[in-house]
C-alpha cells in the first residue's frame, strides 16, 4: 500500500491550532504523546480488527 498524503494547515477558526488531513482510507491505530511530540499510527482498514 502506498504511503498516505498528509497535509497540515492552520485551523480556520482557532488561531494557533492546526488541522492534519490524511488522504485515503486509513484507521487511527494509536495516538500517543511522547515528550513534545505526538505520534499517530495509521493502519489500512484491512489490518484493523
Amino acid at each position: 500500500m502506498d504511503e498516505p498524503n498528509v497535509y497540515v494547515r492552520p485551523h480556520q477558526d482557532n488561531p494557533g491550532w492546526f488541522v492534519v488531513e490524511i488522504e485515503g482510507e486509513w484507521l487511527a491505530a494509536s495516538l500517543n504523546p511522547r515528550g513534545d511530540n505526538l505520534y499517530l499510527t495509521l493502519a489500512p482498514p484491512a489490518e484493523q480488527d
